[in-house]
């Protein structure tokens, strides 16, 4: 059971959807970067959890991967400050994007498992 996690999130339409993740027994030769919060500062490992599809997909052992931070940090990582990359550079705008951003591929990613 240790390499098992539950994301439960809520999608666009306002539904909230949990999914069983499996996190690989292999981890990526290089750093990789998370697919969610794509943040490229982690002080964390990244690993690769897959799902199982629903449905006769899922039956027929059909699954979909990506790669998560492996205590699934990234709603902490997309609320740090952004590096400034010029002067007048709205942090406050750019870490709300961010954190838009991770629910919309979050939800994508339990949408797209979900999905019969």
């Amino acid at each position: 059971m240790g390499r098992r996690a539950y994301a439960i999130v809520p999608t666009l339409d306002g539904e909230t959807i949990g999914v069983l993740l499996v996190q690989a027994e292999a981890t990526p030769r290089s750093r990789a970067q998370c697919s969610w919060c794509r943040d490229t500062r982690l002080p964390n490992e990244v690993v690769f959890y897959g799902a199982k599809l629903a449905g006769p997909a899922g039956r027929r052992g059909s699954t979909v991967g990506t790669l998560i931070c492996r205590d699934f940090q990234c709603s902490a990582n997309v609320r740090n400050d952004p590096p400034l990359p010029y002067a007048g550079y709205d942090a406050a705008a750019a870490r709300q994007d961010r954190k838009d951003e991770l629910v919309l591929r979050a939800s994508s990613f339990v949408e797209r498992v979900a999905r019969q």
